[in-house]
């Protein structure tokens, strides 16, 4: 059923945009990251590709998926050998070497996932802890509450990277676990039926910009194109509400 309205989502947004012709290959790297896309990254199943596919379409462009571990696609990026990938936070190490448009895909909370009754289970708590140990995306992004706690930080590699920080979390291997996105938390809980057990701590006053990043050359070639398309897209229906509408269900666990 949720397949069925992410694609009909799709379809309405494609009616609306009308169709491109003689549309241009994009090489777009992507990493499984629900609920925004999943390991697949069909349209139906992946609110972000399938909001991607009709940005894509208004710049004249068309992509051509592929999925990869998020340490690996970033060195694909910084080799030219992708044009672009979805959905990435800026840093400055990544600016170094790749072109974020001005515009964010998505604009979201970053938040910590904490097992419930602990005396880290709200933020207070994870301030006032000494030398605990948070799970983190390998080579991702960091915000400045995470940088400000006394933790030792360890590195999630490879794919369902949410859905294994908390399997982590749930062992006992992790005091608790961060994520730049708020939404990929809670799918995971979810996925993992762990809502009476995982408190999340939305991070207040702090948001993560996630973006359709381009490599150095190819930003030059097409990353105009896509920020005026992205644009007219948002004016429409911003992703973050397409999002919500495609998954049909109330946030839970916490607020944005």
């Amino acid at each position: 059923m949720r397949r069925l309205r992410i694609s009909l989502w799709a379809l309405a947004l494609c009616l609306l945009n009308g169709g491109a012709a003689a549309a241009e290959p994009l090489r777009v790297g992507y990493f499984s990251l629900p609920p925004h896309v999943i390991e697949s990254g069909t349209a139906d199943g992946s609110p972000a590709i399938a909001y991607l596919d009709q940005v894509l379409d208004k710049a004249g462009l068309k992509a051509d998926y592929q999925n990869y571990p998020l340490s690996r696609l970033l060195n694909l990026l910084r080799d030219q050998q992708l044009d672009a990938a979805l959905i990435l936070a800026r840093n400055d190490d990544r600016a170094r070497y790749l072109d974020y448009p001005a515009i964010p895909f998505l604009t979201t909370q970053p938040a910590f996932a904490v097992i419930a009754g602990k005396p880290s289970a709200s933020l207070e708590g994870l301030r006032a802890s000494r030398s605990i140990v948070i799970g983190i995306w390998q080579g991702g992004y960091h915000s400045a509450t995470l940088d400000s706690l006394d933790a030792s930080l360890e590195p999630i590699a490879g794919d369902e990277i949410a859905s294994r920080g908390l399997r982590m979390l749930s062992m006992g291997r992790i005091d608790a676990f961060f994520s730049p996105d708020i939404h990929s938390i809670r799918a995971a809980i979810r996925k993992r039926r762990l809502d009476e057990r995982v408190v999340v701590i939305p991070v207040p006053n702090e948001k993560t910009n996630l973006y359709t990043v381009f490599s150095s050359e190819a930003g030059k070639r097409y990353k105009r194109r896509y920020e005026d398309a992205l644009a007219t897209m948002r004016r429409e229906m911003p992703y973050e509400k397409f999002l919500l509408q495609s998954l049909a269900e109330p946030p839970r666990n916490g607020g944005d």
